[in-house]
């Protein structure tokens, strides 16, 4: 065959491009299989600008292409890559206190925890500063081959979230202290600054009730029939027993919560002691807790862990939104236990309201259809009703049409919270050493009895199931 050079070509009749529908890559392949072609790097590069390939051409594709051309007879070559765009970063707020975790989860060699080493309050300075906006980035546009831009996304702002107390500089950029007092994060991170307010002993009838707009710190216990109210955080150096305690940040308690199933303690976000028994604890966040939760009712939105040398969970009902971490769950005697994650507790707590609430809507409406029944044979008989009881069948439509309205309502939201117990997405238990029968396990909707020993497992929801894998 005789040899051809490549300004003497038609690369229309000898290539095939393609372009990919995102523009990301153009691929040629050899249509010819005629031997002894001879093609060169800047002709298959003219042609290729000719077909608007412009922007990120392989040179050493282009030489393997011109090398061995019937290496790539019907075999798509990359010749082309384009340059993705590089979104931006979202800004974030850089804090400039620490953040210390405080976690008592973690302790000696023997498991033991130090309190008295987590229990000190930060204190913050008037016009100290709390924390900076780091700006978001603008991205880095990407081009096609074709030479067309791909504009990036460009990062987002993050917004402040400012509590009381503090203040903004001019550029809003900043955020400083404006009085003495502690920092604290509450109701989804927002920034605060709380006067301290201390109880050197026990709040009993010496102290009273608390209801304070700051910090609570208090050196002895909380005993059983006070109540403490905090914006801020509650820091107890002593225990709780069965007392009243609501705080918007969070709680810590040196010793523990013994609550003889009386009062019940809630946090905006965490709660953190070395024990809770015969408690009500609520929390937006996590539940902490070293040695053992027993016979208590504890829901987290988030996790509930409880890792300390004993870390035991037994008897009662612990909920989690997402996790429940322990040693040991239930006992050799096989306690009734009930673990549930994959849902907000308080989603639950609203599916038994509801479900409650229709019961006893859908009985009312029972009657008052019974009752409607016989007021149409007594019409049906005499023709007529007398005035009390016309009246009393007008109040008893009337009731109908509010019942009816009520229980469509009850439904469709029973419905919802229906479906989202089904899609539920992360959701796990983990027991570190043994988890005994008598455990209830429920994710979202689906529900699983233990019924053996199992050792070293975590449970996670596979295809509406919860199947049990080993630790590694």
């Amino acid at each position: 065959m005789q040899q051809q050079s490549g300004n003497e070509l038609n690369l229309d009749e000898m290539l095939e491009l393609k372009i990919s529908d995102d523009g990301s890559k153009a691929f040629v392949s050899v249509l010819s299989d005629e031997e002894n072609v001879t093609l060169s790097a800047d002709h298959v590069t003219n042609w290729l600008k000719s077909k608007k390939v412009i922007y990120g051409i392989i040179e050493d594709q282009v030489h393997h292409l011109v090398q061995n051309p019937l290496n790539y007879a019907g075999v798509p070559l990359e010749i082309a890559r384009g340059k993705p765009a590089e979104n931006g970063k979202d800004g974030y707020i850089e804090y400039a206190f620490e953040q210390n975790d405080r976690s008592p989860e973690k302790g000696d060699e023997k498991g033991k925890v130090d309190f008295r080493e987590i229990k000190n309050v930060d204190n913050i300075k008037k016009g100290e500063l709390l924390a900076r906006r780091i700006s978001p980035t603008k991205g880095e546009n990407g081009f096609r081959v074709t030479g067309e831009p791909i504009k990036a996304r460009p990062g987002k702002e993050k917004p402040w979230k400012l509590g009381k107390n503090v203040v903004l500089d001019k550029e809003k950029d900043a955020v400083f202290a404006a009085i003495d007092g502690q920092v604290s994060l509450t109701d989804g991170e927002k920034l605060n600054v709380f006067p301290v307010y201390e109880v050197n002993g026990d709040v009993d009838f010496g102290i009273g009730n608390i209801d304070f707009v700051g910090t609570v710190v208090v050196r002895g216990n909380i005993l059983a029939g006070f109540k403490v109210r905090a914006e801020g955080d509650l820091r107890v150096y002593g225990g709780i027993e069965g007392a009243e305690v609501d705080v918007n940040g969070s709680v810590e308690v040196t010793a523990g919560i013994a609550a003889q199933n009386k009062g019940y303690i809630r946090a905006g976000l965490d709660v953190k002691s070395s024990y809770i028994q015969n408690a009500n604890v609520i929390t937006g966040r996590d539940i902490i807790v070293s040695q053992s939760i027993m016979h208590s009712h504890v829901k987290a939105g988030r996790n509930v862990e409880c890792e300390g040398s004993k870390g035991l969970i037994v008897g009662g009902v612990v909920q989690a939104g997402e996790k429940v971490k322990a040693v040991t769950i239930g006992n050799m005697m096989n306690t009734a236990t009930s673990i549930e994650v994959g849902a907000k507790p308080e989603l639950r707590e609203e599916m038994d309201s509801i479900s409650s609430e229709l019961k006893q809507a859908e009985e009312q409406l029972s009657k008052t259809d019974q009752a409607l029944k016989l007021f149409d044979k007594m019409l049906a008989t005499n023709g007529s009703l007398p005035p009390d009881k016309k009246k009393m069948q007008i109040q008893l439509t009337n009731a109908k049409m509010t019942l009816e309205k009520k229980v469509l309502e009850l439904t469709a939201r029973k419905d919802e919270i229906v479906l989202e117990l089904e899609n539920i997405t992360y959701s796990r238990v983990e027991a570190l050493s043994n988890i005994y029968p008598g455990t209830k396990l429920v994710f979202g909707n689906q529900i699983r009895f233990i019924k053996e020993n199992y050792q070293r497992i975590y449970f996670v929801l596979e295809k509406g199931e919860i199947v049990a894998h080993p630790m590694r």
